[in-house]
């Protein structure tokens, strides 16, 4: 329902995609109006909330127009009156529906009937109803109409206006049908930094009641025709881990959640929704492909598209071809196009808006073209812009304004080449918010509407020979809105530091590929500071695994006996299977401690402890420090370097000298037995001769 103190339609679009042209302010009155009136004038409000049928197909049949008027000012109202503006002519472009719509169309006279309005209190609201038929409004051909409904005071001056459409098709007038492919994103934010703790426990709330997860789970339920599903297979991923208990880290707070019952139920009924639905496997986590790729972290893209395929196929039990991308606004450049080209991406879905026409054609183009990419030419489809954002204000509901123009456009696109079928392409932004209901009336509509055909997005192929385009509009503007240099060095660093694990261990898979992928989701764009958190996160995670391969005992000193020898330096492996790397050590102080240069390559199987001996020389003793880093095998640094204390005893001289002074005594005390011995036996010998005298 659209106010129209002072415009018509308020649609929102997603960046990249260009918004609906907002209407200008009603036309205004008499410029010496009084200070009261434009007060009065102000107060006033009037909505059309129901024109039926949608789309009127005889001359004869009774159009209801139903609208409110609202009362905003503190003083009652009395006196007024609706008056409606229609054309006998239907519109014949769209721009003219945008300048309509701006107050700058010229139309044909009013339709001369004027209906009462009860007395409107401050702050209330009353209801009126008009009754006119097509050959009322002079309608005679099929087309999109304007109809302004204006609410008029006892001096016929304008106080209140909305502009809105009518679309007449008559019975028995032979149309081309267009072709309508909508896409609709399932897409959500990544609620864990790495892959065994969740930062945010949002989930909960979305799959469940009125959450919005829930919301979108029941509109594939409806099975709509004519709409291909956009499926973030890391929403899946984190829906599936919530299904046992999980760790929840916000601050400081670490909690053990129990299982969320909702999860699965919610995974189970999509994957029976989508079981036999065009469906399409985005990038694991959505990447702000652009963004990574400027930023030199070209290897996400791929890793994204193959995670997203295998993950998806597994998690809804079918094959999820990733094949199509949507990049984040609908737009890119050719750095970004090219890595997606080498990726596997065969058709990308842009906003209408960035891949402008080389000239401005009288009618709208054909959606689909083709684009050269390094690896070949790449199919485009382009997303109307317009369209677009009607469809996401449908989507929201309580806006039959949008829809009743998505209609009024569609009939337009249809009546600029009457004679040849056309595709149009509609998408709203990629975390929608919709309300069921007014989808499945938007899908009703559009599939009951005489010159729409309903097709999906792999139906659409290019023509044989579509209208010449420029190049890819990707600008200032759009680079701005990339995550941040800044931000995507922390996600660089970290992947360099996963990189190490996976080469020292030869893993199959880079550890921690998931929470990195994460991290460069589209949706931290804007939203730097909750990323960071994430990041925090991951990186601790990321060092507490790296730390698992260690030197033992760095904070006690090493002790070399003497002035040379070996020196023991022992490393743990506790990462979970074999490393292979290598070790150097070097001398902080070469000349009171002396390492030739060591380095050497070592394999540790998991749970074990290897231990090497450098050896050093320390020609004046003391105490030293050596560098001990951990590399792979071919010189990369793993983790920090540790420094150590080496404590050059020279126990060996002391003891040289302990061991000669022993000698000597002991060399004494034997040499003084001897004496003593010989003197007693002397005296024996002369006590013995003086007897015998």
């Amino acid at each position: 329902m659209i106010v129209a103190l002072a415009s018509a339609m308020l649609v929102p679009a997603e960046a990249g995609l260009a918004s609906i042209p907002r209407a200008a302010a009603a036309q205004a009155g008499s410029g010496a109006a009084a200070p009261a009136r434009q007060v009065a004038r102000a107060a006033v409000g009037v909505t059309v909330d129901q024109i039926t049928p949608a789309v009127p197909r005889e001359p004869t049949t009774p159009i209801k127009i139903v609208g409110t008027v609202t009362n905003t000012g503190n003083t009652a109202l009395t006196g007024l009156r609706v008056r409606l503006h229609y054309s006998a002519r239907p519109f014949e472009r769209r721009a003219d529906m945008s300048a309509y719509l701006a107050g700058q169309g010229e139309f044909d006279p009013s339709f001369n009937t004027f209906t009462p309005i009860e007395r409107v209190e401050p702050g209330g609201k009353a209801t009126f109803e008009v009754t006119v038929t097509p050959a009322e409004l002079k309608m005679s051909r099929f087309g999109a109409y304007p109809l302004t409904v204006e609410i008029i005071d006892l001096v016929e001056q304008q106080v209140a206006v909305e502009r809105t459409f009518i679309t007449y098709a008559p019975r028995g007038e032979r149309l081309t049908r267009t072709r309508l492919a909508l896409a609709m994103p399932i897409i959500d934010q990544p609620r864990r930094a790495d892959d065994g703790t969740f930062m945010d426990d949002g989930l909960r709330q979305s799959l469940s009641g009125n959450g919005r997860l829930a919301r979108l789970l029941r509109i594939a339920q409806q099975q709509p025709k004519g709409v291909t599903w956009f499926v973030d297979p890391a929403l899946l991923d984190d829906v599936q881990r919530t299904t046992r208990s999980y760790t929840l880290r916000k601050g400081d707070d670490v909690q053990t959640r129990p299982a969320d019952p909702a999860a699965g139920t919610w995974l189970a009924g999509l994957r029976t929704a989508l079981a036999e639905a065009p469906a399409v496997a985005t990038p694991y986590a959505d990447p702000d492909v652009a963004a990574l790729v400027h930023n030199g972290i070209d290897d996400a893209t791929g890793e994204a598209i193959a995670r997203g395929a295998q993950l998806a196929g597994t998690l809804l039990g079918r094959t999820v071809p990733a094949t199509t991308n949507w990049p984040y606004g609908g737009v890119l450049d050719r750095d970004a196009l090219d890595e997606l080209a080498v990726s596997g991406v065969r058709t990308l879905l842009l906003s209408g808006n960035a891949l402008p026409l080389e000239s401005p054609t009288a009618t709208t183009p054909d959606a689909a073209t083709t684009i050269d990419a390094v690896s070949g030419k790449v199919t485009v489809l382009l997303a109307d812009p317009t369209l677009s954002a009607l469809v996401d204000a449908t989507a929201q509901g309580g806006n039959p304004a949008a829809l009743r123009r998505f209609v009024a456009e569609t009939a337009v696109i249809t009546a600029e080449d009457p004679k040849r079928a056309r595709t149009v392409v509609a998408a709203p932004r990629r975390r929608w918010d919709p309300d069921p209901k007014a989808v499945q009336e938007l899908l009703e509509v559009a599939g009951s509407l005489p010159w729409l055909r309903q097709v999906t997005l792999d139906q659409i192929k290019p023509g044989k020979r579509p209208p010449a385009r420029g190049d890819l509009v990707y600008g200032a503007r759009q680079r701005r809105g990339e995550l941040s240099r800044a931000y995507l060095r922390h996600v660089r660093d970290l992947s360099a530091k996963a990189g190490l694990i996976r080469t020292v261990t030869h893993a199959s898979a880079k550890p921690f590929e998931a929470a990195l992928l994460r991290l460069g989701s589209s949706a931290w764009r804007g939203r730097g500071r909750e990323a960071r958190a994430y990041v925090e996160q991951v990186r601790q995670a990321v060092n507490a695994q790296m730390g698992k391969i260690s030197i033992t005992g760095k904070g006690q000193p090493r002790l070399l006996a003497g002035t040379n020898g070996n020196v023991a330096i022992s490393v743990q492996n506790r990462i979970g299977r074999r490393v292979e790397l290598s070790i150097d050590v070097r001398s902080n102080d070469p000349r009171r401690l002396v390492i030739d240069t060591y380095r050497r390559e070592i394999s540790i199987e998991d749970g074990n402890t290897t231990t090497i001996q450098v050896p050093m020389r320390a020609p004046n003793g003391g105490d030293a420090q050596i560098t001990v880093q951990l590399a792979t095998r071919n010189g990369v640094p793993y983790g920090d370097p540790v420094v150590l204390k080496v404590s050059a005893t020279g126990y060996t001289g002391i003891a040289a000298v302990i061991v000669g002074g022993a000698l000597t005594v002991m060399l004494a005390a034997v040499v003084l037995r001897i004496l003593r011995t010989r003197t007693r036996r002397r005296q024996r010998a002369d006590g013995t001769r003086e007897g015998t005298s």
